[in-house]
């Protein structure tokens, strides 16, 4: 255990003279030569926790974090909301019902045992996405599938939503992420943290 690093090769050469406490000695030599192996390879979309939000506003894209492999394979799902909340209940067995919109691969070339980022566009052209929920799944070769680092659902939306709740009311202030100005006229709905209680919606004013 002395700190060995990832595909290097090294040599220990033990000496005659190794005494224990008592002093005893080895009373051999010996050299032995290794090789270390590289780092395993590994993948992780740099999504903070399960969801990650997008503004429909700006080029769509996703950092993941690569080690050691050669290239990503990825798959965008479009969500309704039953089944955005459907993943979000039992993620660790939720599989998306239906197709991907978009599949797509994108080949990595970095050097070995050092961790790159790498910019994904989740639009064919690289423009905006449109605006809804998603879920992005990424694979690689030789890298065991993981539901945490290797999907991440999407909110993809032209405003940001901040919230106020007391004991009784829920207040919700809109503005468009492109001026920042208040959005009127906008349908809200709150649902409880699973999707299965509405409770309402209403209009945002001026």
């Amino acid at each position: 255990d002395f700190g060995a690093q990832p595909s290097t090769d090294y040599e220990v050469r033990i000496g005659p003279g190794i005494a224990d406490p008592y002093g005893n000695t080895t009373g051999q030599e010996m050299t032995v030569r290794f090789r270390t192996a590289p780092l395993d390879p590994w993948v992780e979309l740099r999504v903070p926790g399960q969801l990650g939000t997008l503004d429909a506003h700006q080029p769509a894209r996703v950092i993941a974090g690569v080690l050691n492999t050669t290239r990503l394979d990825l798959s965008l799902y479009r969500l309704d909301v039953s089944e955005f909340f459907r993943a979000q209940q039992d993620w660790w067995r939720y599989n998306p019902s239906g197709r991907p919109i978009r599949e797509w691969r994108v080949p990595v070339e970095a050097p070995l045992n050092k961790m790159q980022y790498v910019l994904l566009d989740l639009a064919p052209d690289g423009g905006a996405q449109e605006p809804g929920l998603y879920l992005l799944e990424v694979r690689a070769p030789d890298v065991q599938y993981d539901n945490w680092s290797h999907r991440k659902l999407l909110a993809v939306s032209e405003y940001n939503l901040t919230l106020k709740l007391s004991q009784g009311e829920l207040w919700a202030w809109v503005t468009d992420l492109a001026t920042g100005r208040p959005v009127s006229g906008l349908e809200l709905t709150a649902y409880n943290y699973d999707g299965t209680t509405s409770f309402g919606a209403q209009t945002t004013n001026a």
